[in-house]
């Protein structure tokens, strides 16, 4: 995290964009990281105020979906193939 709020900004503002030097391949890999973050997400359990952890994928699945899934997924969108 604090690569991409440090880096990002300055990159964007006084670096020319090049396709495959090492930012490129670097932000590609935090990408990856947030992505396998994401998908283990899915599987994390949470818990449950006077019970046990909810341990149901399928529970822990629309939790996360309305909770933090697409906030997620816009952090993982990679922008700058999009434009």
């Amino acid at each position: 995290l604090v690569e991409t709020a440090l880096m990002a900004p300055f990159e964007v503002a006084f670096l020319e964009p090049e396709l495959w030097n090492f930012l490129f391949t670097l932000n590609r890999l935090i990408e990856l990281a947030f992505l396998i973050d994401m998908i283990m997400c899915f599987c994390t359990a949470y818990d449950v105020p006077g019970q046990l952890a909810e341990t149901r994928r399928s529970r822990i699945a629309i939790n996360y979906i309305r909770h933090w899934f697409f906030i997620d997924l816009i952090t993982v969108i990679p922008y700058d193939w999009i434009s």
